[in-house]
């Protein structure tokens, strides 16, 4: 840092930056689900500061990475003038000489309105996941995009197309993985999904149809319906969940519904071979799994939340199984393990309770 901090208009506060590990951060934005490697270089003027401060950027990100995916080198001229209250922006990625990202525009500070073109070229997927993280996570592959950002700081409008090239993502509640390489609309903060095919690991397949609604983009609201034929439907373990788990295939519909905080998945399908499902009714219990005992901390009337994996969710299952479909049940005398003909219907409640009914 050198330069006068005055009144006078041209004197010049200069922030400068000279090999500075972008690792030195990580201890800051680790809760956000970032990791960030790179070296910066470069200058940010500061003028005016003490009235109507001016900022212009010169500043360079060489070997960017983001969550130990190489991103490229990464370019920002931005400025801001207080006199007008308008930040320019201008920032740019280059990946082997390749540009992969673009952000060009303006915020109008005054008028609190942003109006922003982005775009990109073969991105890396996974920059999206801080932002998708509650719902799907180990986001591969690549992203290209035409997007404009226009309107209110509060509420502003998102228009243009996505596509993906081998994006790979998890879907956390299941722990499935599936591929796509497809692309999407976006019309006033909306996704509109239209015939959108999904693969599972052994590159079975599903089509989506539906929408997601980014206007509140803390808890977007999703409207997406699944039809499959054979696809991975639940991929999980005993650490995953202890009430079921296994690995389901199945042939029906799948529908995702309300916003990420209150979801509700309704599944009606057939299961297919390969499927097993595990059940255990001999996990012991303690205290505290009790719902009717809750505990204060000491010299304090404040109640302690007893948290679930399943807190806002809601999951509905309607499956007929044949005998391709193998089911374990665990109890205190031990495994039973079947396989049959049977109509089950499978609930599971916001708060974890859980119901299962029908005959096998």
């Amino acid at each position: 840092i050198d330069g006068i901090l005055s009144d006078d208009p041209k004197d010049l506060l200069l922030v400068g930056f000279k090999d500075f590990n972008l690792k030195t951060i990580n201890p800051f934005v680790k809760t956000l689900g970032i990791k960030l490697a790179g070296t910066v270089n470069g200058k940010t003027r500061l003028y005016d500061v003490m009235k109507s401060p001016r900022i212009n950027d010169s500043l360079a990100i060489d070997s960017l990475s983001f969550n130990d995916t190489y991103i490229g080198k990464l370019t920002d001229t931005s400025s801001y003038d207080k006199v007008n209250n308008l930040a320019n922006v201008y920032t740019q990625i280059l990946t082997d000489d390749k540009e992969t990202f673009k952000v060009t525009g303006n915020l109008n500070i005054k008028e609190k309105q942003i109006d922003l073109s982005i775009k990109l070229d073969d991105s890396k997927l996974t920059v999206l996941e801080p932002f998708v993280k509650k719902l799907v996570s180990n986001l591969k592959g690549n992203i290209s995009a035409d997007l404009t950002v226009k309107g209110p700081f509060e509420k502003p409008q998102i228009n243009g197309d996505l596509s993906f090239e081998k994006g790979q993502l998890t879907v956390n509640y299941l722990k499935t993985a599936y591929t796509l390489n497809d692309g999407v609309e976006v019309d006033n903060s909306v996704i509109k999904i239209s015939d959108l095919v999904l693969q599972d690991a052994d590159g079975n397949e599903a089509t989506a149809n539906g929408t997601v609604d980014l206007n509140d983009i803390d808890n977007p609201n999703i409207q997406v319906d699944l039809v499959s034929t054979n696809f991975m439907a639940l991929n999980t373990t005993a650490k995953d969940n202890s009430v079921y788990y296994g690995r389901a295939y199945a042939t029906g519909e799948f529908s995702f519904k309300g916003p990420t905080n209150k979801m509700r998945i309704d599944i009606d399908a057939k299961t297919e071979k390969g499927t097993i499902f595990n059940l255990p009714l001999n996990s012991s219990e303690t205290i505290s799994d009790k719902d009717f005992i809750t505990f204060v901390s000491k010299d304090t009337t404040q109640i302690v939340k007893k948290q679930t994996s399943f807190d806002g969710l809601t999951m509905n299952f309607k499956l007929r199984v044949d005998p391709n479909s193998t089911a374990n049940i665990y109890t205190v005398l031990g495994k039973l393990s079947g396989k049959g003909n049977a109509e089950l219907e499978l609930k599971i409640t916001s708060v974890g309770d859980f119901e299962m009914k029908g005959d096998y």
